[in-house]
């Protein structure tokens, strides 16, 4: 769903608001697909988390002790399933929101060092 939300979502919007001004129908290629029963719920938590992201040079993943606290009180296994699917959800994110224009230029060691301290020393 954040995949086709990610690539989909601004021309259902736009499609969806046609329909309601004109009354055409929208389209079945652009329609969201479906959750699965019962996870609908973690589409949206996904997003709660987000929040709870580091940002600094570039946007990080959602931190362990975020998705820990959320799924504080589950079963094993059912926390582990959600913090896999949670994983999964936040590589799709990131890969989208990284722009390689933004992506800083690999420097060595020695070079990050020069920069950091440019004209202290």
């Amino acid at each position: 769903m954040l995949r086709w939300a990610l690539e989909h979502g601004d021309a259902y919007s736009a499609a969806k608001k046609l329909a309601e001004e004109d009354g055409p129908e929208i389209p079945d290629d652009l329609l969201p697909p479906d959750f699965i029963d019962g996870f609908g719920g973690w589409y949206t938590a996904f997003f709660r988390l987000s929040t709870e992201r580091q940002i600094g040079m570039a946007e990080g993943e959602i931190p362990a002790s975020a998705i820990d606290r959320h799924t504080q009180g589950w079963s094993y296994d059912d926390a582990e399933m959600f913090e896999h699917c949670m994983r999964a959800m936040d590589k799709v994110y990131l890969a989208r929101s990284e722009k390689p224009a933004e992506k800083a230029p690999q420097m060595t060691a020695e070079e990050q060092f020069m920069a950091a301290f440019a004209g202290r020393m």
